[in-house]
């Protein structure tokens, strides 16, 4: 059985030994072909990324690598993340 636990922004999956984390990333925009900026001073760089980010929240999976758009278009991969 699986139980989600949801603390603030950060979510746990918790079945078996496997746990996923997922983050918050608030006000993304794209700086360059596969960058952007987030807050906190982040700076996301993504693989074959094609997201036209102005502003947007959205979340990062830590489990996939990938960062995941709130208008529901296609998740990217990630490639670093940096402050």
């Amino acid at each position: 059985m699986k139980k989600i636990i949801a603390i603030g922004f950060l979510f746990l999956t918790v079945a078996g030994v496997a746990v996923a984390e997922m983050y918050r990333l608030g006000n993304v925009r794209r700086l360059d072909s596969n960058v952007y900026k987030a807050d906190g001073g982040l700076i996301i760089k993504t693989k074959y990324c094609y997201h036209y980010a102005y502003g947007e929240d959205a979340i990062y999976d830590d489990d996939d690598n990938k960062i995941i758009w709130k208008d529901g278009d296609t998740p990217c991969e990630v490639a670093g993340i940096y402050k």
